[in-house]
């Protein structure tokens, strides 16, 4: 089997990254490794209650190494990333893999990934957003209000990303989907107002900078990572009210379901 190496980098934000490189004798060794050290970070995050301030940034990726390489000693606080002397079971075959955009396969090949420093820049204009207006009906009257946002980031899967948010709904009937298609849309609005008033303006504003991305940048790069992110929004009812979510995709504004 080819050999791989690990390359990662883990830096703050606003401050110059720190990296290594690790042989591994296999490429299946070096992504369990890889995923490893997203293990450790998430499991860093979880005991720093969410503060994403208080763990570092990271960036990790294998490339394919030749002739193959010796794998060094590691640490013994690191036997998760030790290859056992005993033939690596094969990767999976790459049918089953999910594919990639090639603008994000792009973002995370680089020195210090540029993925994770655009995340960080959507992650401050969410914190930005701390109240959104929802205009919705109560038998069949508009009304408004200002409700306060609980917010995250979260991926799943696959390099998917939704930005979540959660509110309380004060309203005197039951919550109902037009609430939810309203409060969806006006989170939305609100986070991508403060980077031009629409998607493809947002992800440019987080992900590309030219001082940044080589010449070498895929094209419609933007387009490519709109695609890996969602909108939801969860709405909480008064008392034993149940609640309910809805969702879209981030280049998509919400609208309700034909009857």
């Amino acid at each position: 089997m080819d050999a791989a190496i690990l390359i990662f980098a883990w830096f703050w934000t606003g401050q110059a990254p720190a990296g290594m490189q690790v042989p591994f004798p296999s490429m299946a060794s070096c992504q369990e490794a890889r995923q490893n050290l997203f293990d450790d970070r998430k499991r860093a995050l979880g005991e720093a209650g969410g503060a994403g301030h208080r763990v570092p940034q990271l960036s990790a990726t294998c490339v394919a190494a030749a002739p193959p390489a010796v794998l060094p000693a590691l640490k013994a606080s690191e036997p998760a990333s030790q290859p056992s002397p005993v033939a690596t079971p094969p990767a999976a075959a790459p049918a089953q893999q999910p594919v990639t955009p090639a603008g994000l396969e792009w973002l995370v090949s680089r020195p210090v990934n540029l993925l994770d420093w655009g995340l960080q820049k959507a992650v401050n204009t969410i914190e930005a957003v701390h109240a959104i207006k929802v205009i919705y009906q109560v038998n069949g009257a508009a009304a408004e209000d200002f409700v306060n946002v609980d917010f995250s980031l979260s991926e799943a899967g696959h390099l998917k990303y939704t930005i979540q948010g959660a509110v309380t709904a004060r309203l005197p009937e039951m919550v109902n989907e037009t609430y939810c298609i309203a409060a969806v849309k006006a989170w939305r609005e609100a986070v991508l107002k403060i980077n031009g008033d629409n998607p493809l303006a947002s992800i440019e504003d987080w992900f590309i900078r030219a001082d940044r991305n080589p010449a070498e940048r895929p094209p419609n790069l933007a387009e490519s990572i709109a695609a890996g992110f969602d909108f939801k929004m969860t709405i909480n009812g008064l008392g034993q009210q149940p609640g309910l979510s809805c969702q879209t995709a981030f280049v998509e504004e919400p609208t309700a379901p034909a009857k």
